[in-house]
C-alpha cells in the first residue's frame, strides 16, 4: 500500500518551518522503521494551508482545539477518506506520529486479527489493529532527527501466539503478543455479543472494560474504541515533557536519532539510562 499524508498547521504555535521538520522526521520513521515491517510505503509532507494540498492526500491537521478531550483522533470524512486531528501541545510531534502510523496501517479503522482474548473466559476474539495504542506512552517513544515520535507495534504483536525471539514493538519494550504497556490499551471485538472490549493499564493498574455493542452501521470500529480512551491518551502524551524525548532545538539541523549508536537525549535525565537500554540502536 502507498499513501500520501499532508501535515497542515492551523495554529499559530506551529510555524511552517517546524511543521516541515516534524514531517521530515515522520517521513523518515515511515520509510525506515514502519514501512519495511508492515509492508507499506507513504509520503509525509508539510503544507502551508489546506488549500495547497493536492487531491488524494490524507490530511493531518494540527489545531489548538479539536473539539474533544483527546490528544488526537483519526477518522473518516464524508467521502470515507481518512483524516486526523492533532491537538497542539509541546509534545505534538508524538501525537502526530501516533496518528499517521495508525492511519497508514489501518486507514479505515476496521482491520481485525484473530487471537486469544485477554479475558480468559472469552476464548477467541478479533483484535483491532491499532499499532500505537498498546505502547502509546511518551516513555516508549524515540527520536528521529531530534524529534519525538511514537513507538509502534510490529505484526508479531498481533500474532495468535508469541514466537521465541520475536520483536513485538519497535522499542522492544513489549515482550509478548497482546501485551499492554503502561499508559496503553488494546481493543477487541467479542463475536458472540458483538461488543467491543478493552484492556488498559495506567500507573500499573489493569482495567478490563466492556465498551458496548459495536453498531453495524458505524463508520469504523476505531471510532467506538477511541471514545472511552481519550483521556488516557491525553495523559499518556502529556507526560512527555518530564518522561521522555522532546522536540530538540537542533531538530532539522543534524538532530540526533535515539538509535544512532549514541545516548538518547531525554528531557528527564532520570530515565536516560532506561531509554538507552530499551530503544533499539540502528544506523
Amino acid at each position: 500500500m502507498t499513501g500520501n499524508v499532508a501535515l497542515i498547521s492551523e495554529t499559530t504555535h506551529v510555524s511552517l518551518e517546524e511543521l516541515t521538520i516534524v514531517a521530515a522526521a515522520i517521513q523518515k520513521q515511515v520509510s525506515r522503521d514502519l514501512g519495511p515491517t508492515w509492508n507499506l510505503s507513504a509520503t509525509v509532507d508539510a503544507f502551508g494551508a489546506i488549500q495547497d494540498v493536492p487531491l488524494g492526500y490524507w490530511h493531518v491537521l494540527v489545531r489548538d482545539d479539536i473539539a474533544i478531550d483527546d490528544a488526537g483522533i483519526h477518522q473518516l470524512d464524508a467521502t470515507r477518506q481518512p483524516y486526523a486531528l492533532v491537538r497542539w501541545a509541546p509534545q505534538w510531534s508524538l501525537t502526530a506520529s501516533h496518528e499517521v502510523l495508525e492511519m497508514l496501517v489501518d486507514p479505515f479503522g476496521n482491520r481485525l486479527v484473530a487471537g486469544d482474548s485477554p479475558k480468559t473466559d472469552q476464548g477467541r476474539v478479533l483484535f483491532l489493529v491499532e499499532v500505537c495504542d498498546p505502547c502509546q506512552s511518551a516513555a516508549f517513544g524515540y527520536a528521529v532527527n531530534g524529534v519525538l515520535v511514537s513507538d509502534f507495534c510490529l505484526p508479531e504483536y498481533f500474532a495468535p501466539t508469541g514466537t521465541s525471539g520475536a520483536r513485538y514493538c519497535f522499542s522492544g519494550a513489549a515482550k509478548s503478543s497482546h501485551e499492554v504497556l503502561d499508559d496503553g490499551y488494546i481493543s477487541w471485538l467479542y463475536p458472540q455479543t458483538h461488543h467491543l472490549w478493552q484492556l488498559s493499564i495506567e500507573e500499573g493498574i489493569r482495567r478490563l472494560e466492556d465498551v458496548g455493542e459495536q453498531p453495524s452501521e458505524a463508520a469504523s470500529m476505531r471510532c467506538t474504541a477511541d471514545r472511552p480512551t481519550a483521556l488516557l491518551r491525553m495523559r499518556a502524551h502529556e507526560r512527555a515533557p518530564n518522561r521522555a524525548l522532546r522536540l530538540s532545538t537542533d531538530a532539522g539541523r543534524g538532530g540526533a536519532d535515539s538509535r544512532a549508536n549514541k545516548m538518547p537525549e531525554p528531557a528527564a535525565a532520570a530515565i536516560a539510562e532506561r531509554l538507552k537500554n530499551q530503544l533499539p540502536h540502528r544506523l
